[in-house]
């Protein structure tokens, strides 16, 4: 490649074919390719490696989106950098046909709006965003909000219209120390109505079921399952009881709290029945502590009045003089809850 001895002030630079390379020609015409990389002392003809190019020119005339302003001084002996001059995201050479008039498709206002907003300091954009989440992050909230307090609505009303399902009578598993068996656990039938009672009745009515005394699950199971199929032979909806006490003082769930008993004035009372015959059998501290603490329950879960009292069935119907047995009849005689009232004429 041949030596360039000198550059003159109107040396004129040719175009630049690539970026590692230039074309020079001196003062008599002549055209050679340099590299960048070879463009040492050697190259220049001296020890200075600056040209100064007053009133000198680029030819960029088959290059595109370049714009080069004044130059004064210009260093060969590194690497040259052309860059692009942009003005609010747009190149000079866009701008300038814009306002010549020879664009044919002006930025629409979706673009003029992007422009404008990445014009802003970073952050503003952010504090931007941010804000349009937590919008859009409270607008799903309060349509989330609606829509369950509408379905709670919906569901309280349906629930008020039709009668409560078997399993609402679920009040736990123990009361103390005394278990509590549903009719899954004791093997009883699902009943064949309910009969919502007035709530919440004012009367607990003590019984006793008229048959053998039980002390486990197994035995107090295998009479209450008998009970349910004679009463339910008697075209009744379910066993009589709304609870019924075993011998160990376990209590099992028969109509519940949500159901009419078979009892006379049963809208007006929650039956319990002691299993056994108590004209013969005796309560044992322990069936007495499961009826109190039932009761107790019931006034807890508002399923019984505040001011209810304790009758014996004897004292609602001439039909049943001895129930709930008069060993029964002399424990719940002194309980603080006990009337002597009687509901029925002789």
């Amino acid at each position: 490649m041949p030596q360039l001895s000198s550059l003159s002030e109107n040396s004129v630079i040719a175009p630049i074919v690539r970026l590692d390379s230039i074309v020079v020609q001196d003062e008599s015409g002549q055209v050679n390719p340099v590299d960048i990389d070879d463009l040492d002392d050697g190259h220049l003809g001296g020890s200075a490696p600056l040209v100064v190019l007053d009133n000198s020119a680029v030819n960029i005339e088959n290059s595109s989106d370049v714009v080069i302003g004044p130059v004064t001084n210009f260093n060969v002996n590194g690497n040259v950098t052309i860059l692009q001059e942009y003005k609010q995201g747009k190149l000079i050479d866009e701008q300038n046909q814009t306002e010549s008039g020879t664009n044919t498709n002006p930025p629409t206002q979706t673009n003029l709006l992007k422009t404008k907003f990445y014009s802003l300091p970073k952050t503003i954009r952010v504090l931007c965003v941010v804000l349009l989440v937590v919008i859009g992050t409270a607008i799903i909230a309060c349509v989330v909000i609606f829509t369950h307090i509408k379905k709670a609505e919906s569901d309280s009303s349906d629930s008020t219209d039709s009668p409560p399902d078997v399993d609402s009578d679920y009040f736990g598993d123990h009361l103390g120390t005394h278990p509590i068996y549903y009719r899954d656990s004791w093997g009883g039938e699902p009943p064949h109505d309910k009969i919502p009672f007035k709530r919440p009745p004012k009367v607990v009515l003590i019984s006793h079921t008229a048959s053998s005394f039980c002390k486990t699950i197994d035995e107090c199971s295998k009479i209450l399952k008998q009970l349910q199929a004679d009463h339910m032979a008697r075209n009744w909806n379910d066993i009589g009881y709304n609870f019924m006490i075993g011998g160990d003082g376990a209590i099992f769930v028969g109509r519940g709290w949500n159901s009419t008993s078979f009892h006379m004035m049963s809208e007006y009372n929650v039956g319990i029945s002691f299993i056994g015959n108590f004209n013969e059998d005796f309560l044992n501290e322990e069936m007495i502590q499961a009826a109190k603490l039932l009761m107790d329950k019931g006034l807890d879960m508002d399923a019984i009045a505040v001011d209810y009292q304790v009758v014996g069935q004897n004292q609602t119907t001439k039909y049943q003089p001895t129930s709930p047995g008069t060993n029964v009849v002399e424990v719940i005689k002194k309980w603080p809850r006990y009337s002597s009232i009687i509901f029925f004429k002789h």
